[in-house]
Parts: C-alpha cells; sequence; structure tokens
C-alpha cells in the first residue's frame, strides 16, 4: 500500500502552538502548486508498481487552495501514480474555510474525508491560540460537509490548553460527540522552545 502526503504550507495567520511549516505568503500560492506538480513528476519512480490507496493533503491550511489548484495537483496525480486504488482522499481544514459553497466545491473534486482543525469549542482560548474561527463556524463547518455530500469527517482537538478546567475539556468533549462525526483525534499541546 502507497500513500502520498501533499503539504500545502499557506495560512492567513500563523496559530501561536503551530511547529509545522507554514507561510502566510499567499502570493506564492501559484508558484508553489507549479513546483510541486513538478516534484510529483520527478519523483514518480518512487512508487512505480505500488497503487496509490490514500492521498493526505496536509499543512499548513490547505483548505485555502482553490477548485483550480487542486484539479491541477489531482491531474498529476492520476497521470503518473493513478488514483483507480485510492481508498481514501482527505483534506485538512479549518473551520472557517467550508464555507457552504468551499464545502459544495471540495464534493466535486475526488476528496472522500474532511479533517477539520477545531482544537477546542472555547471561543476565549480560540483567540488565545490565534486561531480565526469561533464555536459556532466550527459546528457550522461540519454541518456544511454534512450537507455536501461527505460522510467521512474527522475533527482534531488539543487538551492541555492554558487554562482548561477537566470540566471545560469535558464539554468539548461533549460537543464533539455531539457532531456525530466519524473520528476524532486529541492531541495533548506541546511547547517547543
Amino acid at each position: 500500500m502507497a500513500g502520498i502526503y501533499i503539504h500545502i504550507p499557506f495560512c492567513k495567520t500563523r496559530c501561536i502552538y503551530c511547529d509545522f511549516y507554514s507561510t502566510t505568503r499567499s502570493e506564492l500560492k501559484s508558484r508553489y502548486i507549479h513546483a510541486l506538480c513538478k516534484e510529483l513528476q520527478m519523483r514518480k519512480e518512487y512508487l512505480r508498481g505500488e497503487p496509490v490507496e490514500t492521498i493526505y493533503f496536509g499543512g499548513g491550511t490547505p483548505s485555502q487552495l482553490a477548485e483550480e489548484d487542486f484539479r491541477e495537483v489531482f491531474e498529476t496525480i492520476r497521470k503518473y501514480y493513478g488514483m483507480e486504488h485510492c481508498r481514501e482522499i482527505t483534506l485538512e481544514a479549518n473551520p472557517d474555510d467550508l464555507t457552504e459553497a468551499y464545502a459544495a466545491m471540495l464534493q466535486n473534486l475526488p476528496f472522500n474525508r474532511i479533517s477539520m482543525g477545531i482544537q477546542t469549542f472555547d471561543d476565549s482560548t480560540l483567540k488565545l491560540l490565534n486561531r480565526r474561527h469561533n464555536a459556532a463556524q466550527a459546528v457550522n463547518a461540519v454541518k456544511h460537509c454534512r450537507h455536501a455530500g461527505f460522510n467521512n469527517i474527522s475533527i482534531d482537538l488539543i487538551y492541555g490548553l492554558p487554562g482548561e478546567t477537566d470540566e471545560r475539556w469535558k464539554r468539548d468533549l461533549q460537543q464533539a460527540v455531539n457532531l456525530n462525526v466519524e473520528h476524532i483525534s486529541a492531541y495533548h499541546l506541546t511547547y517547543e522552545e
């Protein structure tokens, strides 16, 4: 089994806890996508003879890309690796990007799984983390994805956040369970020096 991870480093803003490579220089998106497709072409021999079963767009914030950007990447993957064996194609997304229109657009692409970085349902903590969404947007993003036809939704939560109590963490977990998503990942906040 082979998988392809596509790193999309663009973010509107940097979250204070994130240690993944990212940039807020959105003017580089087009050049990056072209370079990414060239690299996919150059590395085609790495997976020769192995069917690609998973593709994961991580970041950064892959939901910062437009439909034509995704189409260019998918065309490159299809041409050099094939997609006929793909079982799961995931997009990491920020809740505030997942409007009703954006979720519908994603459904026109090969994506069949959405992984959403909700982190917490506490609005004051979201502000502290420099997240752009609020709790209501997170809930609505899940609804928009469901309405668009996605039946495999994953959400990320972070625990060990500043000022977090057991009670607040329980509320986050209950809210996540109430959304009836297929997968919940919980990560402990780590501080990098």
